[in-house]
């Protein structure tokens, strides 16, 4: 028994729960909600669900691990090399989402899920210091605080539609341009400050 307990099952169809909790082993416990659309399960997204699920589920520690490093790396090294570092690696792992997340191996969804937490966990971490430290001390907490909210809701919900359209109408191989574009962005914009 694990004394890590990451999410909670809100799955009612027994067989799906019982798929769900045989899915892998990992060594921590691990639940989660599927998305249940008209009473049943939707399989929309291409995937048997609940694997891809459990897998985002089972991947969440890697996040807080590459919070954890980044946070040590930027006080060690620098904020901006922290991020340029980290958008240069989800610039290349973009390129892998097709192929990592084509089929139904649970392996392979774990692993591109627990490297792009990962990565997350790289990027987001030197944030919190980097911001502030973009505007001047008396709009220091408001200009931070809407640099990171917008950024958050506006770029996040757009990212969300844009991904879903380009995987309908060009398959996942455009959705992985589309996260390379983003860090190459993103690699651009704190290479220029």
């Amino acid at each position: 028994s694990s004394d890590l307990v990451v999410g909670v099952s809100l799955d009612t169809e027994l067989n799906d729960l019982k798929r769900f909790l045989t899915l892998q082993d990992v060594p921590w416990a691990t639940v989660t909600a599927a998305e249940v659309v008209n009473g049943k399960m939707s399989r929309e997204g291409g995937f048997d669900l609940p694997m891809p699920a459990k897998c985002g589920v089972d991947a969440i520690p890697f996040m807080a691990l590459g919070t954890f490093i980044a946070a040590w790396c930027a006080d060690r090294f620098g904020r901006r090399p922290v991020l340029l570092t980290g958008s240069a690696a989800v610039a290349l792992s973009g390129l892998w989402l097709p192929i990592l997340l084509t089929g139904d191996s649970p392996a392979t969804v774990l692993a591109f899920l627990a490297l792009e937490l990962f990565l997350m966990g790289i990027t987001f971490a030197p944030l919190g210091a980097l911001l502030p430290e973009l505007f001047p001390t008396r709009l220091r907490y408001t200009g931070a605080s809407l640099a990171y909210n917008l950024g958050g809701i506006v770029g996040a919900s757009l990212a969300l539609y844009f991904a879903q359209r380009l995987a309908r109408e060009g398959g996942l191989t455009w959705v992985g341009y589309y996260l390379s574009a983003a860090a190459v962005i993103s690699f651009l914009s704190v290479l220029s400050m």
